[in-house]
């Protein structure tokens, strides 16, 4: 994914000379082709990130389209206040783009882990937030995601994340992907982790001939009334899978909405982390299989709950 959004990028600033890349002395490896090419809307801001959320916040007031990347933690937590008062206060056009989301930066430990930032970056009003997990998705939204104005955040995994095992089509108005499928009872992900939700989907059509509706959610904050009214409010059952805390989520967010339209029949259920730090040294798929959070671990708590409801 990282490196189609360079790609994207690259494209874009080609024909727009106020698109500025701010780094924090991360992404080597990654720019140096950009810089190349754009010398004159290349900056690295060197590991001082709330100076470089100040620094965009000063460009987007002079008309120029600040894009900010570096790791996510750095980014949301040790960059919030100046993301809260110098951007979001002032509405200020920011593409804020975090890389590593959930367990990307696997190895790294739990100071690169980033599963508190959607419901840190969600906290803020008028921020929105985009979460594709595969690189056709990103392509996808580029264009409309630097058509919206004001503050942004992308929350990017790192590289090498496949595509979905089903044709999925993109649903401008629902901010989502979705796969084969008109069930009721509906799969929700975002994120890396909705490769590993598809898999599991088709292992449960394939063993047990239930349908379920799989939507990749890109668009994760505002949550689009579109979808919300025409799919999500009419589903029978809900399954939330997410690589990030319970607490916050998108599956707090549903849950909160439902609740205040009083529907009663409606069952919605969410895989998450446990609210706990990851200690262990260990490589992505390992930690999500330890976790529950692999394809195997997601076709059974599908399982579980199918039959809960049957």
């Amino acid at each position: 994914m990282r490196n189609t959004f360079v790609n994207q990028l690259e494209i874009f600033a080609e024909y727009d000379e106020k698109i500025i890349l701010l780094v924090g002395d991360i992404g080597f490896g990654v720019f140096e082709d950009f810089q190349r090419k754009f010398p004159n809307q290349f900056m690295n801001m060197g590991i001082a990130e709330q100076n470089m959320i100040s620094v965009a916040s000063g460009l987007a007031k002079e008309g120029f389209k600040p894009v900010v990347y570096t790791i996510i933690p750095f980014l949301t937590m040790r960059g919030f206040e100046q993301i809260r008062v110098d951007i979001c206060m002032h509405n200020r056009n920011v593409l804020l783009v975090g890389v590593g989301g959930g367990f990307s930066y696997d190895i790294l430990g739990p100071t690169h882990h980033a599963l508190e930032d959607i419901a840190i970056m969600r906290s803020l009003p008028d921020l929105k937030i985009y979460t594709p997990g595969t690189p056709s998705q990103i392509t996808f939204i580029f264009e409309e995601m630097f058509a919206e104005a004001g503050p942004k955040y992308l929350r990017l995994g790192k590289n090498g994340e496949k595509e979905l095992q089903t044709k999925s089509t993109y649903i401008k108005e629902f901010g989502a992907f979705k796969s084969e499928g008109d069930s009721l009872d509906i799969v929700l992900s975002h994120g890396p982790i909705s490769i590993e939700v598809e898999k599991a989907r088709l292992e449960i059509l394939n063993q047990y001939r239930v349908e379920l509706s799989h939507y990749a959610v890109v668009k994760n904050e505002p949550i689009s009334k579109e979808f919300y009214n025409k799919v999500l409010s009419k589903a029978t059952n809900i399954y939330v899978v997410e690589e990030c805390y319970s607490s916050g989520s998108l599956y707090s967010e549903i849950t909160q909405k439902s609740n205040m339209a009083k529907l009663k029949n409606q069952q919605i259920v969410g895989l998450h982390p446990k609210k706990k730090f990851y200690t262990r040294v260990a490589p992505r798929s390992v930690i999500l299989s330890e976790l529950g959070l692999d394809s195997n671990g997601i076709y059974q708590f599908l399982k579980d709950n199918i039959q809960l409801v049957q």
